[in-house]
């Protein structure tokens, strides 16, 4: 799993391609991330960003958004292509706590 120091940037990608496997944009495209939590079941309490600004779509099919979480733990997102492109992209990284905070 990546790790990112707290207060680094992090940038949330995906990739989205249609029913013939070719790169392609979903008609909305959202991003969702929230810390994992063990106990109770996985279930986080989810941030969204989108539609719209700032995600960002540098190529077709191609997505990113940059984040600064506020706190350590483990995370996991989720990008949501939904229209002509209904698709779902999840990932997962780690923001290691401060040792000065």
């Amino acid at each position: 799993m990546v790790e990112f120091e707290l207060g680094q940037a992090v940038r949330l990608t995906a990739a989205f391609l249609d029913a013939n496997g070719a790169a392609a944009n979903p008609t909305s495209t959202t991003f969702k991330y929230g810390v994992r939590v063990v106990n109770p079941p996985p279930d986080p309490t989810a941030t969204t960003v989108g539609p719209g600004a700032p995600i960002v779509n540098p190529s077709t099919g191609n997505f990113y958004v940059d984040i600064t979480p506020s706190a350590p733990g483990d995370y996991v997102f989720q990008a949501i292509g939904t229209g002509t492109v209904a698709a779902v992209a999840t990932g997962g990284f780690r923001v290691k706590p401060s040792p000065f905070a």
